[in-house]
């Protein structure tokens, strides 16, 4: 049986670094951040911030959030010229979305990674600060007669329907087979545990990552690994 209680260590006190060095940091802890904002890196943009928040601090961490966020937005703006119609509103959804849904519960977070909290506690309050956030995005974006969500669940409806039509005809040869089309038909309702089923991805793969990160630089600092940090965000210790 795995132990999943952690111990607990104080809070790692960080060195004094000269400013300019610091604004280096931030600068490409920014850009990082906002390349990963706007790809598939997605996964580990909360991985940045708190990598960013252990080596330089918290005001230079959320310094960090706040510029990757205005260069992510300025993407979304190109992206959105370029757009039509109803997909200007979307593409300005999911830049809302993302920044309050992955990088502001990241930020929120941070103190709960500075503590090496368990996995679990860090990742079942990013998990909800996600949610409230994709609830004010909806809120935000409805202000402008348009709602995220309810295109994502028109989609989701169209897709299951063609799905089900395409299979229809093999679900007819057994049990198993109708209990499945019967799933697909109604998977849009589960809609938002999906979208959630994403964040939690997310911010399982950054606190993996993270860890593996302290465990590196503080070994190249001390040639000492970080191992407590390690211990606490292997995936064997998510409870």
């Amino acid at each position: 049986m795995t132990d999943a209680s952690l111990h607990h260590a104080e809070m790692v006190t960080l060195p004094v670094r000269p400013f300019s060095r610091v604004a280096r940091s931030v600068a490409g802890y920014s850009v990082a951040t906002a390349l990963m904002l706007v790809s598939p890196l997605l996964v580990f943009a909360p991985a940045s911030l708190f990598h960013c928040a252990m080596r330089n601090g918290r005001r230079a961490a959320w310094a960090t959030a706040i510029v990757a966020s205005a260069l992510a937005g300025v993407y979304f703006m190109q992206v959105a010229g370029s757009a039509s119609g109803s997909q200007v509103k979307m593409v300005y959804s999911s830049f809302i979305g993302i920044v309050l849904s992955v990088a502001l519960p990241s930020m929120l977070a941070v103190p709960l990674v500075e503590r090496r909290d368990q996995f679990g506690t860090v990742l079942t309050f990013s998990l909800v600060c996600s949610a409230i956030g994709l609830g004010l995005t909806e809120v935000i974006m409805r202000a402008t007669s348009f709602s995220p969500y309810a295109v994502q669940f028109a989609d989701a409806t169209r897709l299951a329907n063609s799905m089900a039509d395409a299979n229809r005809g093999l679900a007819a040869q057994s049990s198993m087979g109708r209990a499945a089309l019967w799933l697909l038909t109604h998977s849009p309702v589960v809609l938002p545990a999906m979208i959630l089923l994403d964040l939690a991805l997310v911010f399982i793969l950054s606190l993996m990552m993270f860890g593996r990160l302290s465990v590196w630089r503080t070994f190249a600092a001390t040639r000492v690994p970080d191992s407590e940090t390690r211990r606490a965000y292997l995936f064997r210790n998510l409870a």
